[in-house]
């Protein structure tokens, strides 16, 4: 029972959290950056405010599921012994 805990929090706090509180925010702020009237100084600044944080926050999430599938694949296979 504790692995399915673990996998269902490590699943919403790190796909579900990690999407709603980082990624999603940082897609909104790239929408709302006006590219037809930026020069290529303020995309360059842009995208680096955009990019890096947001690989970041998605390998975050990666691992969480990524671990989260390992804890549910563990308590799927305790349930069978």
């Amino acid at each position: 029972m504790a692995w399915l805990v673990t996998a269902a929090v490590l699943y919403v706090g790190g796909l579900i959290g990690v999407t709603a509180g980082a990624n999603i925010p940082l897609n909104n702020a790239l929408a709302a950056f006006e590219i037809s009237t930026a020069d290529s100084a303020a995309i360059g600044e842009q995208r680096s405010a955009y990019e890096g944080p947001w690989n970041r926050w998605h390998a975050v999430r990666t691992v969480a599921v990524v671990l989260a599938f390992g804890c549910a694949t563990i308590a799927a296979a305790g349930e069978s012994e």
